[in-house]
């Protein structure tokens, strides 16, 4: 799920690593080894972020370090985290970058899935939360100790105390 990659400034050709290849979903010795093929795999709204992080790292010698998606030539979306150092001619000017891709699908996917469950659960909660506050019942929740950690507007109507006056204390 790893590979390297070199990129050449001032012969303007990429190196990648057969691992690389396979990440992106091409057969093995099908990269052509230009800078426009691997641009064209970087999926279009990731496209101008990973992009400035390159540019950033030629201009100011700074780590490109970047998560984005690639689209395979079959259409399939996969995360990847690229990292990679600028390498300077003895003169000082940008000579090469080198790095590596790796594949972080299957994190992300999971990472994704726990902000969905997360977004879920809240939404959950808003909705009980709105319906125990609408109730015309008294709902009254305690901890362990008894003492009261909410009411609702039923409970005030019902037993004449406020929230503030009722939430601290004993039942």
């Amino acid at each position: 799920n790893m590979g390297t990659w070199a990129w050449d400034l001032t012969a303007k050709s990429v190196r990648w690593s057969d691992n690389i290849e396979r990440i992106h979903g091409l057969p093995a010795g099908t990269f052509d080894g230009t800078f426009e093929s691997y641009r064209r795999e970087i999926h279009p709204e990731d496209r101008p972020r990973v992009l400035e992080s390159l540019q950033r790292a030629v201009a100011t010698g700074t780590p490109h370090d970047v998560e984005y998606r690639i689209v395979g030539p079959d259409g399939t979306v996969r995360w990847v985290e690229g990292k990679g150092r600028i390498e300077r001619a003895p003169d000082g000017s940008p000579r090469r970058m080198t790095g590596v891709c790796m594949n972080v699908t299957r994190r992300k996917n999971a990472d994704l899935a726990r902000v969905q469950a997360l977004e879920r659960a809240n939404r959950a909660s808003q909705r009980l939360a709105a319906i125990v506050e609408s109730s015309d019942d008294a709902i009254v929740s305690k901890d362990l100790n008894g003492i009261i950690m909410s009411v609702n507007s039923g409970a005030e109507r019902m037993f004449g105390f406020s929230k503030a006056e009722a939430v601290g204390r004993s039942i």
